[in-house]
C-alpha cells in the first residue's frame, strides 16, 4: 500500500528547511514527501503551486515573503483557496517562516504554526497532524515540556532507546502521544514474558496463537516495523533484552514500576486470556493452576488442545493419559 503523499509547498531560498521537515516526517511517519516537485518554479506563483499541492494527501504551504511576495487577486486565488479546497476536502497545514502574503480569512481557517523561532517544534506539530488526522480524540497540541525535551530529541524525533524514572516516562508517553503512531505500555514487574507479550498484542490488536517464542518473534517484527513507542515499565534484563531491539520504533523503560500488581490466578481469568487469544499466556496460568489442583479436569483439557494446535502431541499425549483415569473414576462414581 502507498503510504499518503505530503506536498511541501515552498520556495528555493526555504528548501533547505522544506528537506529538513521532509527527512524528519519520513523518519517519523509513514508518509512520503513531495520535495523537488513542490518547489516554486520560475514563473509560477502562490495559488498554481498550492493547486498542484491539493492532489496530494496533505499539503503543507511554507510561508514566506519569497514564496509569497505581493497580493494576488481575489478572482485568481478563491476558486482554488476556498472552492477547490473545500470540494477535495483537502488537509492543508501552514508553517510560517516569514510575512509571505496569503488571504487572511483563509489562513484563519487553516491551522498555522509559527515557525520563525521554533523550528523543531514546528516539526513535531506537523507530524502530530500527520498522525492525528484519522485519530478524532488525538489533539495537535503545540505544547512540549521543556523538562521532558531530551525525551523527544531522543525517542520523539527519531528511534531509539531511554532508561527514566516513572514519573518523566507517564508524562512523556501522555504528552508525546501525538508524535508516535501508537503508545504501547507494557508492566513487565513480576511478569512472565508470555505475559508482557499479551498485553503488547492485546493493544496492537495482534492475536497471539503460538508458543511464547514464536509470539515474540510476530511482536517484535510488528514493533520493529511501525512507529511507536513501546513503554516497558521496569522490567527485569530478559523482558528488555526480548522487547527493547531496534526498527522505526523508540523504547522507553522506566526504573521504577508504574502498573498495577499482577492479577491473581484463577479460571476466569483463563476463560478471559483464551477469549482475546493470549494463548501463552493462558496456558502458563493454567500449569500453575493445575500444580495446585484448582479445577483440574478444566486445566487438563484446555492444556491437551492448546498443544494439540501448538503440534505437540507427545506431551499433549502423557497429560491425557496422566489425567485419563481421573476421568474414568468421575464417570463411574453413580455406579458405584
Amino acid at each position: 500500500m502507498l503510504a499518503p503523499s505530503v506536498f511541501l509547498a515552498h520556495a528555493p531560498a526555504d528548501h533547505t528547511f522544506a528537506s529538513d521537515l521532509a527527512q524528519f516526517l519520513e523518519r517519523g511517519c509513514d508518509v512520503r514527501c513531495e520535495l523537488d516537485e513542490a518547489q516554486l518554479r520560475p514563473g509560477e506563483d502562490l495559488v498554481e503551486k498550492i493547486e498542484q499541492g491539493l492532489g496530494s494527501d496533505v499539503l503543507v504551504v511554507i510561508l514566506s515573503p519569497d514564496l509569497s511576495p505581493g497580493p494576488v487577486p481575489r478572482s485568481r486565488w478563491e476558486p482554488v483557496l476556498v472552492d477547490e479546497r473545500r470540494t477535495l476536502n483537502a488537509t492543508v497545514l501552514v508553517i510560517v517562516l516569514g510575512d509571505g502574503w496569503f488571504p487572511a480569512q483563509v489562513r484563519r481557517a487553516l491551522p498555522t504554526f509559527d515557525a520563525r523561532k521554533e523550528r523543531l517544534n514546528s516539526f513535531r506539530w506537523i507530524k502530530r497532524r500527520l498522525w492525528g488526522r484519522h485519530r478524532s480524540n488525538l489533539l495537535a497540541a503545540a505544547g512540549w515540556s521543556l523538562e521532558v525535551e531530551p525525551l523527544y530529541t531522543r525517542l520523539a524525533d527519531q528511534p531509539g532507546l531511554l532508561t527514566v524514572s516513572a514519573s518523566e516516562a507517564r508524562l512523556f508517553a501522555e504528552e508525546a502521544e501525538g508524535e508516535f503512531e501508537l503508545v504501547v505500555w507494557a508492566h513487565c514487574e513480576n511478569r512472565s514474558l508470555a505475559q508482557v507479550a499479551g498485553q503488547i498484542g492485546s493493544q496492537l490488536g495482534v492475536p497471539l496463537d503460538g508458543p511464547v517464542a514464536q509470539d515474540l518473534v510476530q511482536l517484535c517484527r510488528i514493533v520493529h516495523e511501525r512507529r511507536l513507542l513501546l513503554v516497558l515499565d521496569a522490567p527485569d534484563e530478559k523482558c528488555e533484552q526480548a522487547f527493547a531491539a531496534g526498527g522505526r520504533s523508540s523504547y522507553l523503560i522506566t526504573t521504577e514500576p508504574v502498573g498495577p500488581d499482577r492479577q491473581p490466578d484463577s479460571v476466569s481469568l483463563v476463560r478471559e486470556l483464551l477469549d482475546s487469544r493470549r494463548i501463552a499466556e493462558a496456558y502458563e496460568m493454567l500449569e500453575r493452576l493445575l500444580e495446585v489442583g484448582m479445577e483440574s479436569e478444566f486445566c487438563a483439557r484446555e492444556m491437551i488442545r492448546i498443544l494439540e494446535d501448538w503440534g505437540r502431541f507427545d506431551y499433549a499425549r502423557l497429560l491425557r493419559d496422566q489425567f485419563q483415569p481421573m476421568h474414568e473414576r468421575q464417570m463411574a462414581f453413580p455406579f458405584t
